[in-house]
This record gives structure tokens, C-alpha cells and sequence, in this order.
């Protein structure tokens, strides 16, 4: 059996980011978790994960920012960004970035996996706007 796609999970809300833990493991390897974007730069170097979830306004370095970097490092981590905000304007500086999913967190339970799949694939993934 080949193995599951390996992702790293980054939200400043522990609650949150167990929630959604919970949610990915049936289908994803969950390995590691992150609250705040320098800390989750420093995981990508140690873990290698497949996929990122960033968070888009995680603390001490936003979100934005740590994909920015990610990207730019050639690391060959796709990006998935969370974000309560539905903002056009953030989706696009989101995705300005390199990275090609865009989730709202009031969607992450019918979204998530999607996006992950798709990025994965190569292929965007933005929630559709309410």
C-alpha cells in the first residue's frame, strides 16, 4: 500500500488545529503541527512534508510570508492556505505566493482534503465564496 500523503498543519489554535487533524488522518499523515509560521518553516526543513496547511494570519510570521519563503526555497512542499477571510484581495496575495489552495475554515470539513488532493496534482484549489 503506498503511503499517505505526509502534511504539516499550521494554526495558532491548538483546538483548531486538532479539529482538523482529526479530520485529515483518515487520508493524510499528519506529521507535524505548528503554531505560528517561523515555527513552521523549521518543521519543513526537519519533516519534509508533502503539504503545508498555513494558516494565513498565524503569528510571529504570517502565513503569507512563511509561503513566500517556502516557495522561494524550491522545497517542493505544495501550499494550502486556511483562513477565515474570504477577502479576494487575500485570496489573490495568498496565491501570489506560489502556493495553489486557498480554504475557507468554515468549509475545511467538505474542502480540505479536495485541496490537498488537487495541489498535490498540481492543480488549484480556492473555496468558492459564500
Amino acid at each position: 500500500m503506498p503511503s499517505k500523503p505526509r502534511v504539516l498543519l499550521v494554526d495558532e489554535h491548538e483546538d483548531f488545529r486538532q479539529e482538523v487533524q482529526r479530520l485529515l488522518e483518515p487520508e493524510f499523515e499528519v506529521i507535524g503541527v505548528a503554531p505560528d509560521g517561523r515555527a513552521a518553516l523549521e518543521m519543513v526543513e526537519l519533516l519534509s512534508p508533502d503539504v503545508a496547511v498555513l494558516d494565513v494570519h498565524a503569528p510571529v510570521m504570517g502565513g503569507i510570508e512563511a509561503a513566500r519563503r517556502l516557495c522561494e526555497r524550491c522545497t517542493g512542499v505544495r501550499v494550502v492556505f486556511l483562513s477565515s477571510h474570504q477577502s479576494p484581495a487575500l485570496i489573490g496575495a495568498a496565491l501570489s505566493t506560489g502556493a495553489l489552495g486557498y480554504v475557507f475554515k468554515a468549509s475545511a470539513l467538505e474542502d480540505l482534503g479536495r485541496a490537498i488532493w488537487s495541489v498535490l496534482e498540481e492543480r488549484s484549489f480556492v473555496s468558492s465564496l459564500k
